[in-house]
C-alpha cells in the first residue's frame, strides 16, 4: 500500500531537518575548535562542519546535502571504530548521535530530487 504525503508536509520536513542539523552543527564546530586548541580530538570539529554544511545544502533544497551528511556519518563510523580500536561498546556513543539522522536523511532524498526536478522544469 502506497501512502502519498502532501508536498507541503515534505517541504516542512526538509526545513525541520535542515534547521536541526544547523542547530547541532554550529555549536559542535565551535566546540571542536575549542577541543583542537586544547590539544584534543578533531572529531567534534569535523562533525560540526559536516552537520553545518549538510544543513545549509538541505536548506537550499539541494540533495547533495543528504550525501554530505551520509559521507559525514560514514567518516564518523570509521573514526569511532578506529578510536575505539574496533570495540563496538566503546564506539557506540560516537555512532548513535550521527546515526539517528541517517534514516530521515535518506527518506528526504526523493523530496529533494523532486524539488530539483520541478525547479529545472520551470527554467
Amino acid at each position: 500500500m502506497y501512502i502519498q504525503i502532501p508536498k507541503i508536509v515534505n517541504e516542512w520536513l526538509v526545513e525541520f531537518f535542515s534547521i536541526t542539523l544547523l542547530i547541532l552543527g554550529v555549536p559542535l564546530a565551535c566546540a571542536g575548535v575549542y577541543f583542537i586548541v586544547c590539544g584534543e580530538s578533531f572529531y567534534c570539529f569535523f562533525m560540526g562542519v559536516g552537520f553545518t554544511a549538510s544543513g545549509y545544502l538541505v536548506a537550499r533544497r539541494l540533495p547533495e546535502g543528504v550525501w554530505v551528511y551520509l559521507f559525514t556519518w560514514a567518516a564518523a563510523c570509521c573514526w569511532a571504530l578506529w578510536g575505539a580500536r574496533a570495540d563496538i561498546s566503546e564506539a557506540l556513543p560516537w555512532l548513535v548521535v550521527p546515526g539517528i539522522f541517517v534514516v530521515p536523511a535518506v527518506m528526504l532524498l526523493p523530496t529533494l530530487y523532486r524539488i530539483r526536478r520541478e525547479k529545472n522544469l520551470r527554467k
